[in-house]
């Protein structure tokens, strides 16, 4: 059947659909795939331009701007975490005023520190004030040395004039009159002693030395005080006493070298005490065999001057106060009742016999060191300086020293220390030129001997024979190898 045409409205062609833009349901999902074709799209309108400044400037001030802050609010507020610290509060008042806190046992001198023997007892007086209107407590937390203790004793008006009067003329002694009780004062942070208002009193470090001379001994006290029965407002305190320990006689120089001898010398000894007013002495040779060779001259003391260029030199030098000082002069000789002493060198201590004193019984103090080597009929080889000295000696391996006498002395050996050291002693011809007699001295350690360091006694003894007979040291020393 064909169609009405009369039915047919005639309209005008329509115009073809616009392309549909690519999403990502109509674009092609794989290479190959077939769609409907489109026309080409027309191009986008252009985009405006870029702004610099919205896009990098503002944002990086902004950044700048924020860390800074944060920066500023953790330096200026409080912070909760920081813990408080231990001690009074800054706003307690003062209620306790000390004349000084540490030691000034010379007010002229305000480093120097006390001289004083080991064992003997010290003491120091450090006076307060309670400049508060009411009743104080004071107590110990501890001192730095076991050998010290801790006394206090308040005053009233009369004692502490009394007290003051006698301090101006015992600067730096304990001064308290020993009538007078003192209370101790122990390791207690809950108890002390009272003191009333506006009273004076004073805290006494006392101690006995136990350290070696030369040691410095630094004494120091901790200490807390409060209003009576306030332990709120508690405060804390340390005083201070310096001390050195020194032997009860000091000398200068402290070793004399008499250098090489033939007959006598002597040396010249400066001795003083920084402990004692006096000293009642006797002075001897350490090693009692060689006690004839030396003659120990008559102690002196000092002039004025003397004595004051003398402490002017100390204290430069050393910080030394000394109380007193003497002038010793020691005389060697190298014969004695007809004997002569040994030749080579030697090594001579000198010990001081010390009588009572206030503190201390007699006592022996070393002294100063004398040395020097005795000259005599047997010259030893310039290059071994009196003594023979092993380096590095092998077993078995021979040491040669050359010896030399006047024609008239011959030698020979007298003894050897340590016995097991073998030693040859042969004459030999010297240069035609030297009318003396050449002598070569051969030592050898034998194999299987103790190999290290030799003992410090070790030497070989030679006997002379002529005119007179003398005995001859020559000192050995050094290191055995095998």
């Amino acid at each position: 059947m064909e169609p009405n045409r009369d039915n047919i409205t005639a309209n005008p062609p329509a115009s073809p659909p616009a392309p549909a833009r690519d999403t990502f349901l109509t674009a092609k999902k794989f290479p190959g795939e077939v769609g409907s074709r489109s026309l080409p799209e027309a191009a986008a309108p252009a985009a405006p331009p870029k702004n610099l400044f919205s896009r990098t400037v503002l944002p990086i001030a902004l950044f700048v701007f924020i860390i800074g802050g944060i920066a500023w609010l953790a330096q200026n507020l409080p912070n909760w975490r920081t813990p408080k610290k231990a001690g009074p509060e800054p706003s307690l008042p003062q209620i306790v005023s000390f004349a000084e806190k540490k030691s000034v046992w010379d007010p002229r001198d305000l480093d120097y520190a006390l001289e004083m023997e080991r064992d003997v007892a010290g003491a120091y007086d450090f006076p307060f004030h309670n400049v508060s209107d009411q009743e104080i407590e004071i107590g110990l937390l501890g001192t730095s040395c076991d050998c010290s203790k801790v006394e206090a004793r308040p005053f009233n008006t009369e004692e502490w004039t009394r007290y003051s009067d006698q301090r101006k003329s015992l600067a730096g002694t304990a001064a308290v009159p020993k009538d007078w009780d003192m209370q101790p004062l122990h390791n207690d942070a809950n108890k002390g002693i009272v003191i009333p208002a506006k009273a004076a009193g004073v805290i006494r470090l006392a101690w006995k030395g136990q350290k070696g001379e030369g040691q410095r001994l630094r004494l120091r006290l901790n200490l807390w005080y409060q209003p009576k029965g306030k332990p709120k407002q508690r405060q804390f305190d340390s005083l201070e006493a310096a001390v050195q320990m020194v032997h009860p006689v000091q000398f200068l120089p402290e070793r004399a070298q008499l250098n090489v001898i033939r007959g006598e010398a002597k040396a010249a000894f400066t001795l003083w005490s920084a402990t004692r007013p006096a000293l009642g002495m006797k002075i001897d040779v350490g090693d009692a065999a060689l006690q004839p060779f030396f003659t120990i001259g008559k102690v002196r003391p000092l002039d004025d001057h003397a004595l004051a260029a003398l402490q002017k030199k100390l204290r430069k030098e050393m910080n030394s106060h000394l109380q007193v000082a003497y002038q010793l002069e020691v005389a060697f000789q190298d014969t004695a009742d007809g004997k002569l002493m040994d030749q080579g060198k030697f090594t001579v201590p000198l010990v001081i016999h010390l009588e009572n004193s206030a503190d201390k019984g007699p006592q022996d103090v070393p002294g100063p060191i004398l040395t020097g080597t005795v000259r005599g009929d047997v010259e030893i080889g310039a290059e071994e300086g009196g003594r023979l000295e092993l380096k590095a000696q092998p077993l078995g391996s021979p040491r040669l020293v050359n010896l030399w006498t006047d024609k008239e002395v011959t030698l020979k050996v007298d003894s050897v220390m340590p016995p097991y050291i073998d030693v040859k002693l042969q004459q030999k011809p010297g240069p035609s030129n030297d009318p003396r007699l050449h002598w070569v001295l051969e030592l050898t350690v034998p194999p299987g001997s103790p190999t290290g360091y030799l003992p410090v006694d070790s030497a070989i003894i030679l006997k002379t024979q002529g005119k007179t007979t003398r005995a001859v040291r020559i000192p050995i020393s050094g290191n055995i190898v095998p």
